[in-house]
């Protein structure tokens, strides 16, 4: 296949796979991204919110981190809905057919690695909770049959997300309000705990964006399914800003006025343990089916003139991502969290500065074989966010700490690759990538 066969492969495959009919209002977009935001990795930052901040200061960062992850949100999801493309595809005329090898690779790998941080928290936690009813089974037991469950809805892609997201999305907030209720009605005049391990306020705001920044840049792939750049645009903002804030704040109030740090002795002590692993199984079931879809459109891209189905990739997805959730991935979860963030987030930085500033919105009749100035944006970016991430392994920050711009490292990473991407703009435009756009 040659390399004009692939991008015309790639541009029909944006406009054939989304006729007009299947196209979804905002609304739609934000239900999915509350879904995937109700997962346990949330409920854990909110926890160490909790603990680090007074009750108004950990819900005023959650909402404030949840705010600029919308914000920053909506220049990725316009370039998805305008284009047509998935984020891998997006790649292509942003860092060139070969350039976008190492950027699918890399963002396959990464989801594939929270794929397995899941699919463990939801073996680990759900084997606790049966712990609780006398029943002795293996956490690898439910991460094993976790990750079929999620494989297998996975494989029909956007489809299964949004009608797995309207049944998910209306049972987590009943259920988790239902906890809420039930905590401050069996115990009248409770207080909130204090605080146990201070941080800093920026801090925590940089733990809520760095959380989920990478799924700023993969939002492309929800986002080509708009009607309008306006449904994308607003899809996105009410959906990073709905989808984590509401986890987090409901977290922020049951750690801190329980004082617990464990989810599923968080129910047990209010009597819900039943319906801790509904929670729990349908949070990760939602998160778990978008990380898999994008993985497939992900690796897809890694070697496309192999053809092989993106469902394939899925249920190989699946298969590696169970194994190393059974292996113990959940363990390492803090330390992937945050370095991965620096990587991936200046990706969304990079193609969409190049989009809006250098090819100003249209793009090229041909892939490019390499696009140097997003290639160099994208280092430059991952090397300014580690620059700005300060040194504390203890929590599996391992920055240099020299200097600070935003105070929130993945956002520095993000934004220095939006405008490294756009310099062409101001005089040193590409000639042989823009003469055909």
């Amino acid at each position: 296949m040659t390399e004009q066969n692939i991008w015309e492969k790639t541009q029909d495959y944006a406009l054939e796979s989304v006729p007009d009919a299947n196209r979804k209002s905002w609304l739609s977009m934000t239900v999915i991204m509350i879904a995937i935001g109700f997962d346990i990795a949330a409920f854990m930052i909110g926890v160490a919110l909790a603990k680090g901040l007074t009750l108004a200061d950990a819900i005023c960062s959650a909402l404030l981190g949840s705010t600029l992850l919308g914000l920053l949100a909506i220049s990725c999801s316009i370039v998805g809905s305008r284009t047509g493309l998935s984020t891998t595809r997006i790649a292509w005329f942003a860092f060139g057919h070969y350039g976008a090898r190492p950027i699918a690779l890399i963002s396959g790998i990464s989801l594939l690695g929270w794929f397995g941080v899941q699919a463990g928290f939801l073996g680990s936690n759900l084997a606790d909770i049966f712990e609780t009813f006398g029943m002795h089974i293996p956490a690898a037991v439910f991460s094993i049959g976790g990750g079929i469950l999620m494989t297998s809805t996975a494989i029909y892609g956007y489809r299964s997300m949004e009608r797995l997201s309207r049944w998910t999305v209306p049972a987590l907030i009943f259920t988790m309000g239902m906890a809420i209720t039930l905590l401050f009605l069996r115990n009248k005049g409770l207080a909130p705990q204090a605080v146990v391990h201070p941080i800093k306020f920026t801090a925590a705001t940089g733990y809520v964006i760095g959380g989920f920044l990478s799924a700023v840049s993969c939002f492309p792939d929800i986002s080509r399914y708009a009607r309008s750049t306006r449904d994308a645009a607003l899809g996105a903002f009410f959906g990073f800003f709905l989808g984590n804030s509401l986890m987090l704040v409901i977290a922020i109030v049951l750690a801190k006025y329980t004082g617990e740090a464990d989810v599923v002795k968080l129910f047990s002590g209010l009597h819900m343990a039943a319906f801790a692993i509904v929670v729990l199984t349908l949070a990760q079931w939602a998160v778990n089916t978008s990380n898999i879809y994008s993985i497939s459109l992900a690796f897809s891209n890694v070697v496309p003139e192999a053809g092989i189905p993106k469902a394939v990739y899925a249920i190989a997805a699946g298969i590696v991502g169970t194994a190393l959730a059974a292996a113990g991935l959940a363990d390492h979860f803090l330390n992937f969290l945050v370095m991965m963030s620096i990587v991936i987030a200046p990706i969304g930085g990079a193609y969409s500065g190049y989009y809006f500033l250098t090819l100003r919105g249209q793009l090229p009749k041909t892939a490019p074989a390499v696009v140097p100035i997003t290639l160099l944006a994208w280092f430059v970016g991952i090397l300014f966010g580690w620059l700005t991430m300060r040194s504390d392994p203890g929590n599996g920050l391992f920055g240099a700490g020299a200097f600070t711009l935003t105070t929130v490292s993945p956002v520095d990473g993000f934004l220095i690759a939006f405008l490294v991407s756009g310099l062409p703009s101001l005089g040193f435009r590409p000639k042989k990538i823009l003469e055909s756009a």
